[in-house]
């Protein structure tokens, strides 16, 4: 089973946009949003969001997004 992050704001389109992506395809994942997310982002060398995590692999957007549209 994959271990899925999104790091995300709000008021973020395409964060919103990722998630309802997830939520459709009943993907089960975890949410880290507000400073924690900032913080983490930062840590791991980026300055926007979304990033989605799944596993070891990080995507920025729209990588999250075409790795979204191929998962079934």
């Amino acid at each position: 089973m994959d271990t899925i992050i999104l790091y995300s704001t709000d008021g973020c389109p395409k964060c919103d946009g990722i998630k309802a992506g997830l939520n459709k395809k009943k993907i089960n994942y975890t949410i880290v949003s507000g400073e924690e997310a900032e913080n983490e982002v930062i840590k791991m060398g980026y300055n926007s969001m979304p990033i989605l995590k799944v596993n070891d692999r990080i995507m920025k957007y729209p990588e999250a997004y075409n790795w979204l549209r191929k998962e079934v």
